[in-house]
Parts: structure tokens; C-alpha cells; sequence
């Protein structure tokens, strides 16, 4: 299982360490820099990073304290601590304080550099990939749990059945409120039978039964026409799948226009990454514990594809298309915001 691989934070009170790990990483993983812990405990609230390689001489706060203090995070990051000594003292105390998995010398060799990183990526993925593999089942579950008896022979021919007749009806019946009735009836069950379609071919792309066909594709024009709010100016190519990208898209932008609050979003490249943040600030329309509500109010539309759209059936969508392409997907809640990641690999 391809896992996409997580961002990385450098924190250094030196810019020009910064600067040169940033230069040497950026091909390895999207990289966030902060000069201090306070500016790197911010970057963290905001994005789920793989690996945090710290400085242990920093004014205010050395490297050990302030690693030791991401285990607060809902997640595990990987820790590299940074350090020109070789006191023992320092070693001992950062693994027994901070679980450090690693120590990176200064000054260091690049080639000594990149697989320090490379083993600390792979050990994040291995750390957190139970996490992730119960929460895709949980996901997985609920859904067959809830529907899969509904989507057999014992429901999708009783509604072929009552579609029919009430097509029939309501082209004979005059009443006006009779009609009314049966239109209504109609109704609910294009959306039943749209919600049924929609999640076989959920299970379809899960089951890689659905085509993963790849072409080039203008990611930016894509991004603008279905983000409006996020500005992005300089020309991104992606070879992928262009129409469950399109899709996908359509519903992520669909289900936070119907949460309520302000949406923002911002994008930022480094080497050959992508990273989409989508915001929403002042969530008013919150999910049920925090989850996303997968049976709620579904809304008609034309399309019988598109509809349900302030159902979590989107995101599921979404999430299950992103993991067939290996593009990253995210969704943090916290309290009244709601922010979603999306990290795209191998930009041309």
C-alpha cells in the first residue's frame, strides 16, 4: 500500500539553515520552515506534518522541550533533533523526554541527511498507517453496515417497479394534487436510486474496478474553477485521472459551501508537491460528534450523481478517489473549524 508521503518542519533560529535544509528536502516532501517553537506549535495546528526536525540550541526553548511537547498533538510526528554537540547527557535526555528517533549533526552530509529523513518518513508511515487503515475501515464499515442490504435485489427492483408506476400515474392522473403526490414520490426515489448508484460506485473505485486512466491536465485551472476563493497564479500540471479529480473536487467544494462560516484556502509548492488547504472558519453547520454525517438531509438535483450534497457521503467519495490516485487527503475538525489537506505528488 502507497502511502502519500507527509510534509516536514524544520524549525532553526538561523535563516540560512533554513534555507539550505528547505533547498535540500524539497524534492523529498513538501517542506514548512519556523525560526522559533512558537511559530513551528502554529504551523502545526494548522498541518498534519510527518516529520519535525528541530535545532536543539534555540533562544528561549531548546529542541528537547519543545519536541517533548508535540506529543500534545492528536497525532504522531517523527522527531529529528539537530545539534553540533555529541554531550551524551543531551542524547539521553531527548530520547527519554521527547522520543527522538533520530539525531542529525551539524554540520551535516547531504547524502546522510536525505536517508535520515527517508528512514524517519517511512517509520511516520509505519507508525500511522493502523491509524489510518481502522479509520478507512471504519469508513468502509459504516457504509456496508448501513446499506449493503439495501443494495441488493430486494430494494433495486422494488424501486425500478415503483419509479415505473408512478411515470405511468402521474402521465394519466389530472388531479393536480394527486399529480403533486406522485411527482414527490418520484422524487424520493431518484434520489434513493441516486444514492444507491453513487455508493456501488464508491465500492467500485474501492475494489479497483472503476478505470484509473491517467492524462495531463491544467491542475491550477481545474483548482481555480472549483475553489474560487483560493488564488493560485503560476501554471500546475498533473497527470492523473482528470475526471475523479473534477469530481472529487466538485463534491469537497459542494459539502464546505454547506457548512456554513468562511471559507479561505491557500496553496503552496515545494519541488515536486503541491499542498491544497481549504479552511472553514465559524463552522455553523458542525457533524454530529465531530464525524461526518453520513445520513442527512439529501437535496435533489439533476443529476443523479450529484446529489446528497450536504451528506458525508462526499467526503467519503472524495477520500476514496484521492486514495486510489495516491494523492493525500486530510480532514481535521476542531471545535467550530473544519480544514481539509490535499497534497498532490510528482507536479510537472
Amino acid at each position: 500500500m502507497n502511502t502519500p508521503v507527509a510534509p516536514i518542519l524544520i524549525v532553526d533560529d538561523e535563516a540560512s539553515v533554513l534555507s539550505a535544509l528547505r533547498r535540500e528536502l524539497k524534492d523529498t516532501a513538501p517542506v514548512f520552515t519556523a525560526s522559533d517553537p512558537q511559530e513551528a506549535l502554529k504551523t502545526l495546528e494548522k498541518n498534519t506534518v510527518g516529520v519535525v526536525i528541530s535545532d536543539y540550541k534555540m533562544p528561549g526553548k531548546d529542541g528537547v522541550s519543545f519536541l517533548s511537547e508535540l506529543s500534545k498533538l492528536p497525532y504522531e510526528p517523527i522527531k529529528i533533533l539537530m545539534t553540533a554537540f555529541s554531550d551524551p547527557d543531551i542524547a539521553i535526555d531527548a530520547i527519554n523526554k521527547a522520543g527522538i528517533f533520530f539525531f542529525l549533526k551539524k554540520p551535516w552530509n547531504s547524502a546522510e541527511l536525505k536517508v535520515i529523513v527517508e528512514r524517519a518518513l517511512e517509520a511516520y508511515r509505519n507508525k500511522n498507517e493502523l491509524k489510518f487503515c481502522r479509520q478507512r475501515l471504519r469508513e468502509i464499515e459504516n457504509i456496508k453496515n448501513s446499506i449493503t442490504s439495501l443494495l441488493t435485489h430486494e430494494l433495486k427492483t422494488p424501486l425500478t417497479t415503483i419509479s415505473g408506476y408512478t411515470e405511468l400515474l402521474g402521465r394519466e392522473v389530472t388531479d393536480l394534487e394527486l399529480k403533486n403526490v406522485i411527482n414527490s414520490l418520484q422524487n424520493s426515489v431518484t434520489r434513493l436510486e441516486g444514492f444507491i448508484d453513487d455508493t456501488l460506485y464508491i465500492a467500485n473505485i474501492e475494489t479497483g474496478q472503476v478505470s484509473l486512466s491517467s492524462e495531463k491536465m491544467d491542475l491550477a485551472a481545474l483548482l481555480k474553477s472549483s475553489f474560487k476563493f483560493i488564488d493560485i497564479n503560476e501554471p500546475v500540471t498533473l497527470e492523473s485521472n482528470l475526471k475523479l479529480i473534477a469530481e472529487s473536487f466538485y463534491r469537497i467544494s459542494r459539502y464546505l459551501s454547506l457548512q456554513g462560516g468562511k471559507l479561505s484556502g491557500d496553496c503552496t509548492r515545494s519541488g515536486s508537491y503541491l499542498t491544497i488547504k481549504l479552511f472553514v472558519h465559524g463552522r455553523s453547520n458542525k457533524t454530529h460528534n465531530g464525524q461526518l454525517a453520513l445520513f442527512q438531509r439529501l437535496e435533489t438535483n439533476s443529476d443523479v450523481m450529484h446529489y446528497g450534497g450536504d451528506s458525508g457521503l462526499d467526503m467519503i467519495f472524495a477520500s476514496t478517489v484521492f486514495s486510489a490516485l495516491k494523492i493525500g487527503f486530510n480532514v481535521t475538525e476542531m471545535n467550530d473549524e473544519l480544514r481539509i489537506e490535499i497534497i498532490f505528488n510528482k507536479i510537472i
